[in-house]
């Protein structure tokens, strides 16, 4: 109908080249990926301005498709969505070209005649979790009625976060646990950490934690623990103070970066803490087979008024017998 549109402008941070070696005369397919931090969370937009099929006025018996990439390992995605940039989309008048992610329909293309117009797909998370990939294919005229359309480019947005590093306080066997007798000894687990790397850990008294804060001395009678992560990022249980323990509420501490500050690590990974607001754990006395609070006048509390009052009685009596 018309010369296709020149293309707008793309500012990028990454760009790729995929570039195919069956012959110089197959088209090449480029693609560009900006990643953006916003409101606690990243948007990594990848944009590709060409592949075999786009840019070419396509009738009902040449349809094609395109790959999305986005690597999902160890992030979380919140939400992601598909725009696809078309020409001469003739909505008004019939026109039905189906898109397709990952054989699944997620919509129809929309448009006018000989126009430029963006057409915009909710994409379900678990569809680019499965294997980092998003499978695109447009079938174009579906009824076959004779119109033609053109693709300009293709926009995968995906909004996310990075999964963070867990620790926390368990027994011998790898089971949660954050209460101890002094007689008892701590491990500790952990998942979600860099591969392969050395965390240290550190058992220290309970506080408020903020990013950039010293970590304060250990306190187990062992010192700090140095412990190796796993090719998936885990560990554990690793023994972190052995008995006997000494009574209060304290942190567990996984310093990653082993430089004795709580802090973020290479944008992704942030210094973890058994419970950044309360006590990961808290030591107890054993008493009599049950474990006493670690303020023992609270739970005493109820025995002592009662011997007062035993004590008083007796001084009482004690007093009317020589009056």
């Amino acid at each position: 109908m018309v010369n296709i549109l020149s293309k707008r402008l793309y500012q990028v941070l990454v760009g790729c080249l995929v570039l195919s070696l069956l012959s110089a005369t197959v088209p090449v397919t480029t693609c560009a990926s900006e990643t953006t931090y916003e409101t606690n969370s990243w948007i990594t937009v990848q944009y590709i301005g060409s592949a075999p099929g786009m840019d070419e006025y396509r009738g009902w018996d040449q349809d094609f498709g395109w790959t999305h990439t986005f690597n999902s390992t160890g992030k979380i995605i919140y939400d992601a969505q598909l725009t696809i940039q078309a020409w001469d989309v003739d909505s008004a008048d019939g026109e039905q070209d189906h898109v397709y992610v990952d054989s699944i329909l997620v919509g129809a293309l929309t448009g006018e005649n000989e126009t430029w117009m963006e057409s915009v797909f909710p994409i379900d998370p678990s569809q680019i979790y499965d294997d980092s990939t998003l499978n695109v294919w447009l079938d174009i005229d579906v009824p076959q009625t004779g119109f033609n359309v053109t693709i300009d480019y293709s926009q995968l947005r995906t909004h996310w976060d990075w999964i963070a590093p867990v620790g926390n306080s368990t027994d011998d066997t790898g089971m949660l646990k954050d209460v101890y007798g002094v007689q008892e000894t701590v491990y500790a687990v952990g998942s979600g950490f860099p591969a392969d790397v050395d965390i240290d850990i550190y058992v220290v008294p309970d506080l408020q934690w903020t990013l950039d804060m010293a970590i304060p001395a250990d306190v187990s009678s062992d010192g700090i623990n140095t412990v190796h992560t796993d090719v998936n990022g885990t560990f554990g249980p690793v023994l972190i103070w052995p008995s006997f323990l000494t009574w209060g509420e304290y942190d567990v501490v996984f310093d990653i970066e082993q430089d004795g500050i709580y802090t973020e690590y290479l944008e992704q990974y942030t210094d973890a803490v058994d419970d950044p607001n309360h006590p990961g754990f808290t030591v107890k006395r054993l008493v009599g087979g049950e474990i006493l609070s670690v303020n023992p006048l609270q739970t005493l509390a109820p025995y002592i008024v009662a011997v007062a009052t035993i004590v008083g009685t007796i001084a009482i009596l004690h007093r009317k017998r020589y009056l």
